[in-house]
């Protein structure tokens, strides 16, 4: 699991289930990792029909952002428009020894108000759409080869009034 976004440009090995059958009851669930303690967490067994637990970095997979654009200010001489542009480029190399899979997020900016337009292009498009039920989260899923690297590209333009302030922008 990768999201840069975040400002945490590290991978996270992340175990994902379907809830065994049975009756259980919720508490504390001890995480260990090739034989390591990585923490604790309290699980609620009713909280969903899946299970997911994170097992902390995964030293063996690197996350770059490259910052391709970034630029703010006004557009259109007589509307007086404010115009932000953020495009990255999210670099993933996996040097497992055997294929990987992993899924790298990303928060798409969501306008809330019908004043905010946002242009949104993603290459390659994501094939995960609001994840986890979570409105504008898009993600990539793919299964690196050893010593592979994967590019995923994002682009986004607000347009938002002068006066206006968009605010939860990197």
């Amino acid at each position: 699991l990768i999201a840069p976004r975040s400002g945490n440009e590290a991978a996270v090995v992340t175990a994902r289930a379907v809830q065994p059958d049975g009756v259980w009851l919720p508490g504390q669930v001890q995480l260990q990792r090739d034989g390591s303690y990585v923490g604790a967490l309290q699980w609620d067994p009713q909280a969903g029909d899946r299970l997911q637990f994170a097992f902390g970095r995964d030293p063996l997979v690197r996350v770059s952002v490259e910052h391709r654009a970034r630029k703010s200010g006004e557009v259109g001489f007589f509307n007086g428009a404010n115009q932000r542009r953020i495009a990255d480029t999210y670099v993933v190399t996996s040097t497992h020894r055997q294929p990987v899979d992993v899924l790298v997020l990303e928060p798409t900016p969501v306008s809330e108000s019908d004043k905010v337009t946002v242009k949104t292009a993603l290459r390659p498009e994501p094939d995960v759409r609001d994840w986890e039920h979570r409105r504008g989260l898009v993600g990539w899923s793919r299964t690196l080869k050893p010593n592979e690297t994967a590019r995923f590209d994002v682009d986004y333009v607000i347009d938002y009034p002068k006066d206006g302030v968009v605010q939860g922008l990197p």
